[in-house]
């Protein structure tokens, strides 16, 4: 029996593995393809968040990020010419060590490209070498699509189940052995999608039918998984920066509700973008670059806008405490009396 690959290393070879092919339609039938399918999407979407201006030739942003999404960090540096490459700066699969600073961090790292023919130990990180976090705590996204992806496989397979019971709403009692597999052969044909045959009277006369019907429950249970599926969606997508409203009341939601995660959707994707600006900085300082970060696609979108929404209720506070401020004073009950008893 092949030995079952757990899914966050199944996860962690797709980072590695430069192309990602199509298996057969069975693949999307099993919990590993249906995982692997949802983790190659992911990787698709994730890998254009961040759009890396002025860098070398050599030094692949694709690469940068495949890095720091399997081990939280990519190890940048300069490798000299030789017969297999002109030189430059790359970023390389290595290892983080030494003595640490005194913020705990690793001051050395070991490099190793078989294709350049070159290998590093012992480099000093800011002088030989620079890293560029991921995230403050170096956890990389390995553990957040492994979570996320794992519970959407479990629910798609749920789905697949529930669909296919509901092609048939009779359950079926063979009674020997060759009407089990007139059975079988019967409930095959009904599970791909074709209409089923039956052959002759010996499938009625083996047979029993239970024709208990199923079908409204069956129909509330895959409306239940529909949902389940939408907010693992909406939940992992919200987790990445990025915004998919749901709504799991079933009825109308106003635009407060519909506003109400803009908060939360920023603050992780924040502290990526924020270490690697720090780690441009650094590299620009190294190697005298002028390389710069930033978000792109539809990460950049939501930040503008996050912002003009902000810009928008600051405005409209403003303008609200300006209207108070010019708001004639209204003249209190025990003025009006007094001034009564003057006129008076």
């Amino acid at each position: 029996m092949a030995k079952k690959i757990p899914e966050n290393e199944q996860l962690l070879q797709l980072l590695n593995t430069p192309f990602a092919f199509f298996g057969s339609e069975n693949a999307n039938r099993n919990r590993e393809g249906l995982f692997r399918s949802y983790a190659n999407y992911m990787m698709i979407r994730i890998l254009g968040m961040f759009e890396y201006k002025g860098l070398p030739e050599t030094l692949n942003p694709m690469m940068m990020e495949k890095f720091m999404l399997r081990y939280g960090y990519c190890i940048i540096t300069k490798v000299p010419k030789n017969i297999r490459n002109d030189g430059g700066i790359f970023t390389l699969p290595g290892g983080l060590g030494g003595e640490l600073d005194t913020n705990f961090e690793p001051t050395k790292a070991n490099v190793n490209s078989p294709w350049l023919q070159w290998y590093k130990t012992d480099m000093e990180i800011g002088k030989d070498c620079i890293v560029i976090r991921n995230d403050p705590l170096w956890l990389g996204l390995v553990p957040l699509i492994s979570r996320y992806c794992s519970q959407l496989a479990d629910a798609e397979i749920t789905l697949r189940l529930q669909l296919v019971n509901m092609r048939t709403n009779v359950l079926y009692h063979a009674n020997d052995d060759t009407a089990k597999e007139d059975a079988k052969r019967y409930l095959d044909k009904i599970q791909e999608g074709e209409l089923g045959i039956i052959g002759g009277e010996s499938f009625f006369d083996g047979i029993d039918f239970d024709t208990k019907d199923a079908s409204p429950k069956v129909g509330a249970s895959v409306k239940d998984t529909l949902e389940v599926m939408q907010f693992l969606r909406a939940h992992s997508f919200i987790e990445l920066g990025l915004n998919d409203n749901y709504n799991m009341k079933r009825e109308a939601i106003n635009s407060t509700e519909t506003d109400a995660n803009a908060d939360t959707l920023l603050p992780l994707v924040e502290q990526m973008l924020l270490e690697r600006k720090r780690g441009i900085e650094r590299l620009n300082r190294l190697y005298g670059l002028s390389a710069s970060v930033d978000f792109a696609g539809a990460w950049k979108r939501v930040k503008e806008d996050t912002k003009l929404n902000q810009e928008a209720k600051k405005a409209q506070v403003d303008a609200l405490e300006q209207s108070e401020e010019t708001k004639p004073e209204e003249t209190k009950p025990e003025e009006q009396e007094e001034v009564t008893e003057d006129v008076q």
